[in-house]
């Protein structure tokens, strides 16, 4: 009878510890699954976070890779960012609108600009709009100049050389206040961003900090921008050299260039131009020179003086106004033929033919300098000894908006720009000519100078120019125009204001000079290109490349600039001037970019 009675007790001792033990599961299956849903909100949240930040830096390097396609000014080039929106101004200027720059330097951080960037609102994964900070050289208005040498100058965590930071700034903490309605407290970076991150003015930025702290922040160094914009640079060099190439004198028609008697025949005259040898980049003439084809960029360079052996003659009509000016000046009539008289002195012609260079006769170097595109000015000299004095002329010839035609490179001459108008030329809407001389008493006392000018309705007996060096132009219009009467090699104005012709080198084989077959097909007449597809891949060998354009990264420890030494810019292969060149991921000891020059592409 007890045995019996034991067992029902037994039974429900049992029982009650199934029951506690479904309690139990069944509370430690919430408390997971709370914890599992909480893990995975977080990492939904992170998850978004990160996309935000990605895409906005990445937006950030595509914007400043285009840069001059989003500004007005002709000299701005890439590598510059927008400013951060500082404050909301109004419907004209709503949130995510990158405001002018014109605050002082150091003030750089904002909201993200994402509307200048073109993206939809890029807010964290906590719902918090991203902030930004832009460094102070590459502002969207900066006037300095900017390229690979340009620092940034962000510090992050007490390490500099950074451009931008995009900063992801989470929940909010303890006395942060994010009330929507608010708006200035909208632009209050106390409000979302903690330590540094938090200031202005200082240029200083974390990733982390002994106190409360949940900003996640991102960088674009220097160097990640300037992959972007050298690249960029470098597909714009590409692109003048092959209009150049294909087209040399302007005349093709349809793409046929009508001097080939078959494809690719010796009469074609495509080619690249003649090269300038390296020199110090810093002060070298950027001149072509014959039989150069490793080199710097032969440019025709804005108010920059250059030589021009010029061969020149005129005769004019007596339109025009004559202007005179001195104690002593040249007679009127000698601006209006090839013959001028000093005064008092007895004639003294103009050459009409045979170059104005050296030292020759009583010539000494001509000079030509190009302003404002297609206006040319030049000048040779002559000295003449009268009685106790010497006497020197100065002869200044402007051209505007007249047409020029080319001359393509050769085997053994530079591309050369030539105007004629021997049969006579009627002056149009927007053409002009004026021609100065001026007689001076050395040592420089100017006795008097005659000028004519001549335009619209103005009638010239005969005018021609020739042997005028015609490299690579630099527009100043603010339109690459390669059908025009200009240079068909034509580089934007921001390529020399931001100094890229300093940090970029060409070369190209034989059989693309001036007078060659325009190929590769005889052995050892392009070049080599050894490459590196990723760091520690395999090497690879390229046989037979028509040529390459190569951007200097940024100074290395070990290089000096200026420096007239290739291996101040360049690094292995690509710093000793033969065919061999090189290209691979950047790193501490290397850091070029190559572009290969594709013809034809």
């Amino acid at each position: 009878m007890n045995a019996r009675g034991r067992t029902p007790r037994r039974q429900r001792g049992v029982a009650a510890v199934a029951a506690i033990l479904v309690l139990v599961i069944a509370a430690s299956y919430m408390l997971v699954r709370s914890l599992n849903t909480g893990l995975e909100a977080r990492l939904r949240d992170d998850a978004a976070t990160h996309r935000a930040l990605a895409a906005a830096k990445q937006a950030l390097i595509g914007y400043a890779a285009t840069f001059p396609e989003h500004s007005t000014s002709t000299s701005a080039g890439p590598g510059r960012l927008p400013c951060p929106d500082y404050a909301y101004q109004g419907a004209s200027d709503p949130v995510g609108s990158a405001d002018s720059c014109s605050l002082a330097a150091k003030t750089e951080t904002g909201l993200l600009p994402w509307r200048t960037l073109g993206l939809p609102p890029l807010p964290d994964g906590t719902g918090a709009p991203l902030w930004y900070a832009v460094s102070d050289n590459h502002r969207s208005n900066g006037s300095g100049v900017l390229n690979s040498d340009t620092a940034g100058t962000l510090v992050v965590d007490g390490g500099g050389d950074v451009v931008a930071v995009v900063i992801a700034p989470g929940a909010a903490l303890a006395g942060q206040s994010r009330d929507p309605a608010d708006i200035a407290g909208l632009y209050n970076p106390q409000n979302y961003l903690e330590d540094d991150n938090a200031t202005t003015g200082d240029s200083h930025f974390v990733t982390r900090s002994n106190g409360a702290f949940d900003d996640e922040v991102v960088t674009i160094t220097r160097a990640e921008l300037m992959a972007a914009v050298e690249q960029r640079v470098l597909k714009d060099v590409a692109r003048a050299l092959e209009r150049y190439r294909a087209d040399p004198d302007g005349d093709d028609a349809g793409g046929a260039d009508p001097q080939c008697t078959a494809p690719l025949a010796a009469s074609c005259d495509d080619a690249y131009p003649w090269l300038a040898p390296f020199a110090n980049p810093a002060t070298a003439g950027y001149h072509g020179v014959v039989g150069t084809r490793a080199g710097l960029l032969p440019l025709e360079r804005v108010n920059s003086s250059f030589p021009a052996p010029f061969v020149f003659g005129f005769a004019i009509a007596s339109a025009g106004t004559v202007v005179t000016s001195g104690s002593s000046p040249p007679d009127a009539q000698c601006v209006r033929a090839s013959s001028c008289n000093f005064y008092p002195t007895p004639s003294t012609p103009l050459p009409l033919a045979g170059p104005i260079e050296g030292s020759w006769g009583p010539f000494s170097e001509g000079q030509c300098t190009w302003s404002a595109g297609e206006i040319l000015s030049c000048t040779s000299k002559r000295s003449f000894v009268a009685g106790v004095y010497q006497v020197q002329r100065d002869y200044e010839f402007f051209f505007t908006k007249l047409a020029y035609a080319h001359k393509p490179p050769g085997a053994g001459a530079l591309r050369y720009r030539v105007l004629d108008a021997a049969g006579g030329l009627t002056l149009g809407a927007g053409m002009a000519v004026t021609i100065r001389v001026s007689d001076t008493v050395l040592p420089n006392s100017k006795i008097g100078t005659t000028s004519l000018t001549l335009g619209p309705s103005d009638h010239l007996d005969a005018l021609s120019l020739d042997a005028i060096p015609a490299d690579l132009e630099i527009d100043t219009d603010g339109a690459i125009d390669p059908a025009s009467a200009r240079s068909p090699g034509e580089l934007p104005a921001w390529f020399t204001a931001n100094r890229w012709q300093q940090l970029v080198s060409v070369a190209y084989g034989a059989g693309y000079a001036p007078g060659a077959a325009q190929n590769c097909t005889l052995a050892g007449t392009c070049l080599t290109i050894t490459r590196q597809t990723a760091p520690g891949a395999a090497l690879e060998t390229v046989e037979n490349v028509p040529g390459v354009a190569v951007a200097a990264g940024a100074r290395l420890a070990t290089q000096a600039r200026p420096s007239a030494s290739l291996d101040d810019y360049f690094e292995d292969d690509n710093a000793n001037g033969d065919s061999q060149y090189t290209t691979r991921p950047a790193t501490g000891t290397f850091n070029d970019r190559l572009q290969v020059l594709a013809p034809g592409h």
